[in-house]
């Protein structure tokens, strides 16, 4: 018994001592080697990075139509805010005030919010994150505006930090507490080297600095792109290599092969009149080759039938980085049906939601608020109480692309039975659509007065007449069939 004990002690030891397997050195796991831990580790790769995310974007078809697919169902055109107090008066001014504002917000005067906030989502997936600098601009009504600074603007060298602060790849950090507190930006992009590129120190306070960071301390922003880069670089590359062999293949190659070199070379030494032998390809060619000589034609037969398997086996793991489905990145509708569809569609959605939030907590919310506060103080908003109730006036709800229905007879039924149960409401019906509910009403009541001024019916008239006379068809019905029994 004490041996069988002391085995099994033995046992549980051995076992003990092995730890995680994940964590193993041994043959297997020799050449997975990881650098350091912490969360803002090869900083100095992040450059690299960006400009192989940014050519990918530029040369790579498949990368270039899955960011802007994503950008599109993010924030579309641009979103739309909707105020949100209590007096509807000053919810239709600050709307209209931010409409006109929007049209040239940027700190040139020349692009529309709308654009920017384009610029801004498609910089997560290329460069990680981007700077917002808030600017004053007291030519203009309403003196706020902004300016988007890319991370290729932040200077690698040449800042001069305050104190004992450092600079870390252009941004200036409090070593003491390691809280960010500036950020040192070339003054342009260009190329001339005589240009003087002394970096422009600019406080933490004026710039919103939209990142998804992923760890508590990091600094930079590391590009969504990142784990596809690898794969999408390779793919080209294959494709690339595809197509030139597809050109050797359009080409017939000809070799003629020699079997004995040296009657080859005494052939050739006879005849003085060329260096170079040409043998025309053309119908109907009757030609004698030398002796020794042989015919060989190239078939390089590529590509193999393998290919489009292979390709897209490397296509679904780029599609899965960037939260799509095979379908989404390729294009290609011909292995899909309803419900594979409507899944990788809903699933879609699920990976852009954090997004509209992120943007919404980190720039669209911060901007509005210092809109308003400018517009106020400017006298664009007419309003007496706002230092009193500044949090009332600053409520406002975004409202984002709208989402077309997969099965939009299924999906109408099931959102009008969801209002009629209480458990939504037509605003957020309206809001998934991309609608303001509030525009919709008053359209709708608009259309009404006018068709009931021609003597038409609504649609929602001929809705309800149709269901009264099929209720009537049914009684109807019901009695005769009681009558008849």
């Amino acid at each position: 018994m004490n041996i069988f004990k002391r085995l099994y002690v033995s046992i549980i030891k051995l076992f003990s001592r092995r730890g995680y397997k994940g964590a193993e050195k041994g043959r297997l796991y020799g050449k997975w080697i990881v650098n350091n831990n912490s969360p803002n580790a090869n900083l100095e790769q992040y450059p690299t990075l960006r400009q192989r995310a940014n050519d990918l974007y530029v040369n790579n078809p498949f990368i270039n139509g899955a960011i802007n697919t994503l950008v599109n169902r993010i924030v579309g055109a641009g979103t739309t805010p909707q105020a949100r107090t209590k007096n509807n008066d000053f919810n239709t001014q600050v709307e209209q005030a931010f409409k006109r504002w929007s049209e040239s917000a940027d700190v040139y005067g020349q692009y529309h919010f709308g654009d920017m906030e384009r610029v801004i989502i498609q910089k997560l997936f290329l460069d990680g994150g981007i700077f917002i600098k808030t600017n004053l601009d007291n030519r203009r009504k309403n003196p706020f505006c902004l300016e988007l600074l890319e991370y290729s603007r932040l200077a690698t060298y040449g800042a001069t930090p305050q104190g004992r602060n450092v600079v870390i790849q252009g941004v200036e950090i409090n070593p003491s507490n390691g809280t960010v507190v500036a950020y040192h930006f070339v003054p342009a992009i260009i190329d001339d080297t005589t240009f003087n590129h002394r970096p422009v120190r600019i406080p933490v306070s004026n710039i919103i600095h939209f990142s998804p960071f992923r760890r508590p301390g990091q600094i930079l922003g590391i590009p969504l792109l990142t784990p596809a880069i690898p794969y999408a670089y390779n793919l080209g590359e294959i494709v690339e290599a595809e197509l030139i062999s597809k050109k050797v293949e359009a080409s017939l190659s000809v070799f003629v092969k020699t079997g004995d070199v040296y009657s080859h070379i005494q052939a050739a030494s006879e005849n003085q009149t060329t260096s170079e032998r040409e043998i025309e390809i053309a119908p109907g060619m009757i030609n004698y080759l030398e002796p020794g000589e042989d015919i060989q034609i190239l078939d390089p037969n590529r590509p193999g039938k393998n290919f489009k398997d292979f390709t897209y086996f490397i296509l679904e793991g780029i599609a899965r980085s960037l939260g799509m489905s095979l379908e989404q990145i390729t294009g290609d509708k011909s292995q899909v049906n309803y419900s594979s569809a409507r899944h990788s569609e809903l699933e879609l959605r699920d990976y852009i939601k954090p997004f509209r939030k992120a943007i919404e907590r980190y720039f669209l919310n911060p901007i509005w608020r210092q809109f308003i506060s400018y517009a106020v103080m400017s006298g664009v908003l007419k309003v007496k109480d706002f230092m009193s109730n500044q949090e009332e006036y600053e409520k406002v709800e975004w409202i984002f692309k709208g989402d077309d229905w997969v099965d939009p007879v299924k999906e109408i039924n099931a959102k009008a039975n969801e209002i009629l149960l209480g458990v939504s409401t037509l605003s957020e019906v309206c809001a998934a659509k991309g609608k303001d509910w509030q525009e919709v009403a008053k359209q709708r009541a608009r259309e009404k007065e006018f068709l009931n001024n021609l003597g038409l019916n609504d649609i929602s008239q001929e809705t309800q007449i149709k269901d009264t006379i099929r209720s009537l068809e049914v009684i109807d019905g019901g009695k005769a069939q009681s009558n008849g029994r």
